[in-house]
């Protein structure tokens, strides 16, 4: 028998909602010990009190996505509390997701496909269904100097500049 399952609805920003979505096949984030972000998510949402910032925090982000926990996550574990710094946490983590997967579709287009730098970012754009409204290109441009900055010390092979 299954146990039952509880949700909580995370606030999110508009392009790490489309992101997430794309990864999970819009199913909800389960909180589990066997994924290393149900791991994280156990963590950050266990017993947290409640602060007075949450609600001018959680106005910033329009969207909401799903996690969802087993009723003794919630009960016996305390997972249940969102506070502002869990939904900014939250939102952080995946925002240095899209930018690591962002690098890594570019460098490949980049190297193995000869792509231009701005059309495999438009590419990845679109993959998302990322509009200019959610997170501009420029944006997008510039973490990827960034981290390309950062790497290049590193291990010049992985980055093309063009």
């Amino acid at each position: 028998m299954q146990p039952s399952r509880e949700t909580i609805n995370v606030p999110v920003k508009r392009h790490v909602y489309k992101f997430i979505a794309k990864q999970m096949n819009d199913s909800p984030i389960e909180v589990t010990n066997r994924t290393t972000i149900g791991t994280w998510l156990a963590a950050i949402l266990r017993r947290q009190k409640d602060d007075a910032q949450y609600k001018s925090v959680i106005s910033s982000y329009p969207d909401h996505y799903p996690i969802s926990l087993s009723s003794k996550q919630v009960f016996h574990l305390g997972c249940r509390h969102l506070t502002s710094l869990t939904v900014v946490q939250f939102n952080s983590f995946f925002d240095n997701e899209i930018k690591r997967e962002l690098f890594t579709h570019v460098s490949y287009s980049v190297r193995l496909r000869n792509t231009p730098q701005k059309s495999a970012i438009l590419e990845f754009m679109e993959i998302y269904g990322f509009e200019d409204s959610d997170i501009s290109f420029d944006a997008l441009k510039k973490s990827l100097q960034r981290i390309g900055s950062r790497n290049a010390a590193k291990s010049p092979l992985l980055w093309v500049h063009n």
